[in-house]
């Protein structure tokens, strides 16, 4: 049984958005974003139409995939949320307090930001578990202290750390209810927005030796300026109607999609492999919903389509739930009075 709608997040979510996927529980694509959360690594979590000439009724089976402990604990953390299972709860509480999860140092700044980003995500989604909220303050206080470290390790010059740590001080203001330190982080994410070229790619992020790594960079930029556009709209702040010289987030979200259909376009740092673009937005690009509900794109929709459910431990968790349900149709206007 799935919780209540009036049981919103704070983070990226909003009673609507709860309340649509609600009413289309057994419809696609949240009726495969639920089956995610209950089936294991291989099983079938849907039946992709896939017609061929001889046979348009033809199907595709998506099998679930792997996932690392951390995001098991994100599952365990969305079947508590959801479906009030204890023992999931339980589980994903005892995972982030005894790994620390999200509080411990990372290769990079940009790691542990979105470490301490999901951490939090998490502890969202659990904070109505008994054993979570008993020690929350604690858990939070930690949090707290973690995000001063990193905001210290943080390289202003590094657009891919200055995304990630404007999302996580604003995730804190929001916390903290400092309307000002809200508002700088939103100014911080705009001037990165203020970065984006006109066809869609900011050269500091992808003008590497290295493809691969470009474009990862160039998505996990993308997805973070996403995950903030979406926390900010439902907190009275305003990201994705931003633009500079009518260029703005869904630019770039158009320029990280379309090395989907066309990796080898791809133009920095030598070739771009398919199965790698494939790979990266399976796992990291769960931030595509929330950018196809308040920027459409054909080729977005045709991209979630081939891939849903959206499940990323970074960006967004599990967005085909949450953001996936189509919005409400504008009501028909009467043309008679009778």
């Amino acid at each position: 049984m799935l919780r209540m709608a009036s049981e919103a997040l704070n983070l990226y979510l909003d009673e609507g958005l709860i309340a649509a996927a609600h009413k289309a529980a057994d419809r696609e694509p949240i009726a495969s974003a639920l089956t995610f959360l209950q089936v294991q690594t291989g099983e079938v979590v849907r039946h992709k139409p896939a017609p061929t000439r001889r046979d348009k009724s033809a199907t595709q089976l998506i099998l679930r995939r792997p996932t690392t402990p951390e995001e098991e604990m994100m599952v365990w953390a969305y079947r508590c949320w959801l479906f009030e299972d204890a023992q999931a709860g339980a589980a994903a509480v005892q995972m982030l307090f005894e790994t620390y999860y999200g509080l411990t140092d990372a290769p990079t700044a940009a790691d542990g930001l979105k470490r301490w980003v999901s951490a939090v995500h998490v502890a969202d989604l659990l904070r109505n578990e008994p054993h979570f909220a008993r020690d929350a303050a604690a858990w939070h206080q930690a949090a707290r202290e973690q995000l001063q470290r990193l905001s210290q390790q943080a390289k202003r010059d590094s657009v891919l750390d200055r995304a990630w740590l404007s999302l996580a001080q604003w995730i804190e203001a929001q916390y903290q209810r400092d309307a000002s330190a809200a508002a700088a982080a939103l100014d911080q994410a705009r001037a990165i927005v203020d970065l984006i070229h006109p066809e869609g790619y900011i050269k500091p992020v992808v003008d590497v030796d290295d493809a691969q790594r470009g474009f990862q960079q160039m998505l996990e930029v993308t997805g973070a300026l996403c995950l903030m556009a979406e926390a900010a709209e439902h907190a009275g702040g305003s990201l994705w109607a931003y633009q500079n010289r009518g260029v703005g987030i869904s630019t770039a979200v158009a320029y990280v999609v379309s090395f989907y259909f066309y990796p080898g376009k791809w133009r920095w740092g030598g070739a771009l492999d398919a199965a790698f673009v494939t790979d990266q937005l399976n796992q990291h690009g769960a931030f595509l919903e929330m950018a196809a509900r308040r920027a459409p794109l054909r080729a977005t929709d045709i991209l979630l389509e081939d891939l849903r459910p959206m499940f990323s431990l970074y960006f967004g968790g599990l967005t085909t739930f949450t953001h996936g349900a189509p919005p409400e149709p504008e009501p028909k206007k009467r043309r008679f009075l009778w």
